[in-house]
């Protein structure tokens, strides 16, 4: 038999479930954001400015890091985006349409879970940005 009542509290849970997941996810994704540019420190030396971006969009949370070039002509050099929610206790990375398992819940594994999966991008604008 259809109990409307029983679904609508299921439902209800599940959602604010998720978003306390949601909730207790964003200081660390900020964190991961902070070690990868720490990590990508030696672009500054080359005229580069390396930047992380978070965001929280409904059910899952986005980190963009950008690569820019510092000058009056500013290009965007380079834009690495991954995404990341709680899903049955295990955190789910997405990044180009792919699902990632196996990676804890903390910021210096993300950050270099996500430096390991743009290592080519990140080694191709370093290249780029050199002067010679």
């Amino acid at each position: 038999m259809l109990d409307l009542e029983k679904f609508e509290a299921e439902t209800l849970a599940n959602h604010r479930q998720q978003q306390q997941d949601l909730n207790h996810l964003l200081p660390i994704i900020e964190d991961a954001g902070a070690v990868i540019v720490e990590k990508l420190a030696l672009f500054k030396k080359y005229n580069r400015k390396v930047r992380s971006e978070v965001a929280d969009n409904g059910n899952h949370i986005s980190l963009t890091v950008i690569i820019t070039k510092v000058s009056p002509k500013r290009n965007d050099v380079a834009w690495l985006k991954s995404t990341y929610k709680i899903t049955d206790g295990h955190l789910t990375i997405r990044m180009h349409g792919q699902n990632y398992g196996g990676t804890a819940i903390d910021p210096e594994e993300i950050a270099c879970q996500f430096v390991y999966w743009y290592k080519a991008r990140i080694e191709e604008q370093f290249r780029y940005a050199l002067p010679f």
